[in-house]
Parts: structure tokens; sequence; C-alpha cells
């Protein structure tokens, strides 16, 4: 593979299509260049996977059921701002190209597509998540962080995170062995919700200790948290 492209083995791809033989057809292309790639038929399922996981990257065709693919590009940008997106079209449009950039959207493919039109996109999707950084850090003495994959690997076993869980590890990341308020995490966190709410920020923290049993995270009185990674 292009060395160009080997990013997207550690990208989570989000890929939505309602022909069940397109999508069959497209997964198998589509696997070339990605290892995680969950699909998704409709608009509503769509929204709802989204908001499940932690999507690098979302292929979205124009038609398909209860919401068109604009409309499902544009309620996932509501809550991902860094995912990045484009969507697949039968036939050309500008109107759709004109939408798809107000959601910066990095455009669209018209079907059927070539392998060079799809790559020349993948290789726009790969300069865009660059800037995420695809390393492994260590947040106990078993277990590692991908940056990338936003997932964590405790002894070469993937645990998957929720949105909010994921928000909680990076914060501590990227503050490590000093206090982290409540008011910290939940700004960082809890960003639709504008009432501190002390009780789901220990819960959030006692679920993350469920899934990391190593992880060494703790609580200041009154304060908030401490993450040591020793």
């Amino acid at each position: 593979m292009d060395k160009n492209l080997k990013i997207l083995k550690n990208a989570k791809l989000l890929y939505v299509e309602d022909d069940q033989e397109i999508l069959e057809g497209t997964m198998e292309i589509l696997s070339l260049f990605f290892d995680d790639i969950t699909t998704a038929t409709d608009g509503l399922e769509a929204v709802r996977v989204a908001k499940n996981s932690e999507f690098h990257i979302a292929i979205i065709d124009i038609m398909i059921p209860y919401k068109n693919g604009l409309e499902v590009a544009q309620e996932i940008r509501e809550f991902n701002k860094d995912i990045v997106m484009f969507i697949l079209s039968a036939y050309e449009s500008v109107e759709i190209l004109r939408e798809a950039l107000k959601l910066n959207m990095i455009g669209y493919l018209t079907k059927p597509f070539s392998m060079k039109s799809l790559k020349d996109t993948l290789y726009l999707c790969a300069d865009k998540i660059k800037i995420i950084k695809p390393e492994f850090y260590k947040i106990s003495n078993n277990s590692y962080y991908n940056g990338l994959r936003k997932i964590v690997t405790i002894e070469n076993e993937n645990i998957n995170l929720t949105r909010n869980e994921i928000k909680l590890v990076e914060l501590f990341i990227g503050n490590q062995d000093v206090v982290i308020t409540y008011d910290l995490i939940h700004t960082a966190v809890f960003d639709d919700d504008n009432i501190l709410n002390i009780i789901a920020i220990k819960n959030l923290i006692y679920r993350l200790k469920k899934k990391i049993p190593n992880i060494n995270i703790l609580n200041v009185a009154d304060m908030g948290y401490i993450f040591k990674n020793e």
C-alpha cells in the first residue's frame, strides 16, 4: 500500500449505503485501506452508530432511507467536529457539492467510481487525519491508549470506549500529575450540559476504572481527580 495511505489502517471508518450489493462490493475495496469499518444502511442507523463511537472518516451515500446523506452529515458534524466526510452520489450536482462544502466535507464521489478517484479522495482523507497522533500512550502498567483508533489495549485485548470515556482519557493523558477539577472535566466531557453534575462525573470515572482496572486515577476531595502514569 502507498505509504501515504497507511495511516488509514488505524482509522475508524463509517460507511453508509442502503444498497446491499453496492455495500458488499465497496466493502471489499475499502477493506484494502481500512481495518476498522462499521456500516449502516439508513440515515437513522448512521446517526445512532456515529454517536456511539468515535469515527475518523465517514463515507455516506446521498440517497438513503429516513434521512438523506447531507442530513446525516449535518447531524454527525454537530457532535463530531473533526470527522472527515464525503458523499457518494449517482449523479453530479453543484447543489450537493455546495451543501457538502458548507458542512466542511471534502466533496463527493460520483457512482460508479474508479479506483483512482477513490484513492484520490482517500489521499485527502489521510492528509486531514494526519494531525491525529496514532502513537500508543501508556496509561497503566499493562494498558495503552491508541490516539487514532480511540481504543485501549490491555495485554493485546482491545477495549472499546464510549465517547465520554474517550474524552476523559484524553483529558487525563494531556494533564498528568495535576489536579483536574470537576469543572474542567464537566466542560471537556459533558459539553452539551451546562449544569455541573458531580455524580455523573463519578459514575463516568467508576465505569472507566471497570474497563481499565489498573488505571491510576486518584480522587482529590472536593476538587476533582489526578491521573498518575506510574
